[in-house]
C-alpha cells in the first residue's frame, strides 16, 4: 500500500512518465506484453516477470517480446513470481522474485506494473492462478497493512453479485472502508437481516452510545434477476432449488427504485436490528455508472 500510486501502478495513464525508469512488469497477458513492447522504447530497462515460459498474449506480440529479449533489450524473468518489494517513502528500489521451489533473487526497479488480466483463451472462465498472482502482488505491495475490523466509513453495503456492480469500484471503496454483502439482486433476505443484526450487536459492544453505522441497500438497472419474471425460467429454477415459485417472483428486480424501497423497509422494520443503525436505499445505473439515492438514511 505504501508503494501504490507512487511506484506501483496497476494501469498506465502517461507513457512518458516511465522514460528512463527501470520498469518491472509482472504478468503474461496482453496488457503485460503490450506495455513491455511499448515501454522498451523509452524506459531505462524493462524486466518481465512471469510464472511460466508460456505467455497468454497474442502470438505476434509474444514473438516480438521474445525477439527483444534475444536482442538484450528486455529482461525475461521466468519462471518467477513476485515475492516482495523494497524501498522507502513510497519509492521502489528493488523487487524480489522467487521460483515455486523458493529460489529468490532481486531486481533493481523504479516502477512495478502488475498486469494480471484474464487469458483470452479462457473466455468467461476465470483462472484461479491469475487471482493468486494478483494476491502475491497485493501482499508484496503491503496492501493488507493497516486493515481494521470495524469499517473506517461505518458503512454496510448490500448489493448484487453482478460483476458489473462491484462497490469497490463504483463507490471507490478501499480495504477496511466498508462491510459488503453481495447476493443475487442485492435483496434483503432473512440471512441478510441476521448479518446486519450480528454486526450491530458487535458494534454496540464497541460503541456504547451514538450511531453505529449506515446500511446502504443498492439495487441496479439491467439486473439478471429479471429472469425470475419469466414463468418458464422461474418454474425450472424453483424445481432446481426446491423453493416456492411464487416467492421467487418477488425477488425479480424489474424496477430497482421500487424493490430497493421495499428492502429498505424490511430492514427498518426488523426487530433484530439496532435502532442505532440507519438504512438508506439507492439505485446504481450500469449504463451511466452513477448512483441515485432513493431513500436517504434514517434510523430503523
Amino acid at each position: 500500500e505504501a508503494f501504490e500510486g507512487k511506484s506501483v501502478f496497476y494501469y498506465v495513464t502517461q507513457r512518458e512518465a516511465f522514460r528512463g525508469k527501470r520498469v518491472v512488469i509482472a504478468g503474461g497477458g496482453d496488457s503485460a506484453v503490450d506495455w513491455a513492447l511499448s515501454l522498451s522504447e523509452i524506459a531505462g530497462r524493462v524486466s518481465v516477470i512471469h510464472r511460466r515460459d508460456k505467455f497468454r498474449a497474442a502470438p505476434d506480440s509474444e514473438a516480438k517480446l521474445k525477439a527483444l529479449a534475444k536482442a538484450g533489450k528486455v529482461d525475461m524473468v521466468v519462471p518467477y513470481q513476485l515475492s516482495g518489494l523494497e524501498g522507502a517513502d513510497g519509492q521502489l528500489k528493488s523487487v524480489t522474485v522467487a521460483t515455486l521451489d523458493g529460489a529468490a533473487k532481486k531486481i533493481e526497479a523504479d516502477v512495478l506494473l502488475p498486469f494480471f488480466g484474464l487469458s483470452m483463451s479462457l473466455g468467461p472462465i476465470a483462472d484461479w492462478s491469475l487471482a493468486l498472482e494478483r494476491n502475491h502482488a497485493f501482499a508484496a505491495a503491503g496492501g493488507h497493512e493497516g486493515a481494521v475490523v470495524f469499517p473506517n466509513m461505518r458503512l454496510f453495503v448490500i448489493t448484487c453479485l453482478d460483476p458489473r456492480v462491484d462497490p469497490a469500484h463504483f463507490l471507490g471503496l478501499g480495504l477496511s472502508d466498508a462491510m459488503v454483502v453481495r447476493n443475487v439482486g442485492g435483496r434483503v433476505t432473512q440471512e441478510v437481516i441476521n448479518d446486519v443484526a450480528f454486526i450491530g450487536q458487535l458494534a454496540e459492544n464497541m460503541l456504547p452510545d451514538g450511531p453505529l453505522f449506515e446500511v446502504a441497500v443498492i439495487h441496479h438497472t439491467q439486473c439478471g434477476t429479471g429472469a425470475l419474471a419469466d414463468d418458464t425460467f422461474r418454474r425450472k429454477y424453483a424445481e432446481r432449488i426446491d423453493a416456492d415459485e411464487s416467492a421467487l417472483r418477488e425477488q425479480a428486480v424489474l424496477d430497482p427504485a421500487a424493490t430497493v424501497a421495499r428492502d429498505v423497509e424490511l430492514l427498518r422494520s426488523a426487530r433484530a436490528i439496532s435502532p442505532r443503525v440507519t438504512v438508506s436505499g439507492h439505485v446504481y445505473d450500469v449504463a451511466t455508472g452513477l448512483v441515485q439515492t432513493i431513500l436517504p438514511a434514517r434510523r430503523s
